[in-house]
């Protein structure tokens, strides 16, 4: 499978994903590839659960919402994943 310029030969079912990109223009281009790609093995992204976090950066989040096939994709300032929480460089806790 080819999302982007990038290709993955052992793709299987994963609850969480990771991509990332400069903007939020690499951002819509990644997800909308993404999500083209997988239809094809029957799978869909939830996106109401899909989230954009900005990392590396001392400004703090600089992604707005973006469009990807009609759904919106929402910034978020930190998340908590099973193993642990994550911030973006502005926001310290």
């Amino acid at each position: 499978m080819d999302i982007g310029s990038s290709s993955f030969s052992d793709l299987v079912y994963a609850e969480d994903t990771v991509f990332f990109v400069k903007n939020a223009s690499d951002a819509t281009d990644c997800l909308t590839s993404f999500s083209q790609s997988f239809s094809v093995f029957g799978l869909r992204a939830f996106w109401a659960k899909t989230k954009l976090q900005s990392v590396g950066s001392d400004s703090g989040p600089d992604v707005l919402s973006v469009m990807v096939g009609g759904n919106s994709v929402d910034p978020v300032e930190s998340f908590t994943s099973a193993a642990s929480k994550h911030l973006t460089a502005s926001h310290v806790e």
